[in-house]
């Protein structure tokens, strides 16, 4: 099975309900789409949990790209990171508890994390990212990859999400609160018409953990949600 969840923020135990509840086998896969750290209270233990599961495909998030900042001396984006908004500090003061060999660890683990992925699951086409695209509609879909800035695919909001995208992927998000998509802290649809039909071109699932204390998941064979909260 294949399944997608974002935007954890430091909520280690809602989590490891998930995990539970959706029973991840080794021969799942779990890709999450950015935001294991900051605001929540255990960020560090929330990153480690992710590390020991062989089966998470992590793709990196904004946060996840601050804290970069850590290795390469970024200091505007390192105080960024810092600020009350963001909550950098609580997983900073974490970090710097932890033994040489983990910091290495976690340096590897983030410095190697991608920006997108593509999967396919039951012949749909799924681009995984946690900000989201700038369209692009005019260029084939590999090409129009290849013209999105590193910022975009971490950062951008209301350009992607009250915009058409394209018709051929469907792109799943985190990064926006789906709160603020639909009044709801649930899983988000977009959908567009087309020749008399409807499909979703975007999938939004940061369901606002650190916030709602809700967590969402979506399993792509069936399209079943799962979601926990404290």
């Amino acid at each position: 099975m294949i399944y997608v969840m974002s935007d954890i923020h430091g909520e280690v135990e809602l989590f490891e309900k998930m995990l539970e509840k959706i029973n991840l086998k080794v021969d799942d896969t779990l890709y999450i789409l950015g935001d294991l750290i900051d605001r929540g209270e255990k960020s560090i233990e929330t990153l480690k949990l992710a590390m020991e599961h062989p089966n998470i495909e992590f793709i990196i998030g904004n946060h996840e790209d601050m804290m970069l900042s850590l290795y390469t001396g970024e200091e505007k984006i390192f105080n960024n990171w810092l600020r009350d908004c963001n909550g950098g500090q609580v997983t900073l003061e974490q970090y710097n508890r932890l033994k040489v060999e983990e910091k290495e660890k976690i340096k590897d683990f983030l410095t190697q994390a991608v920006l997108y992925k593509f999967i396919e699951v039951n012949n749909r086409k799924f681009l995984l990212v946690h900000g989201g695209i700038r369209a692009f509609s005019e260029y084939e879909l590999e090409k129009a990859i290849d013209q999105q800035s590193r910022r975009d695919m971490i950062w951008i909001r209301d350009e992607f999400t009250q915009a058409p995208c394209r018709k051929d992927i469907t792109v799943i998000f985190g990064h926006t609160f789906t709160h603020s998509l639909c009044n709801e802290h649930k899983i988000w649809y977009s959908y567009i018409e087309d020749d008399e039909k409807q499909y979703n071109d975007k999938i939004g699932i940061d369901c606002g953990s650190y916030e709602s204390k809700k967590l969402g998941c979506l399993r792509l064979d069936d399209m079943m949600e799962f979601y926990v909260s404290n």
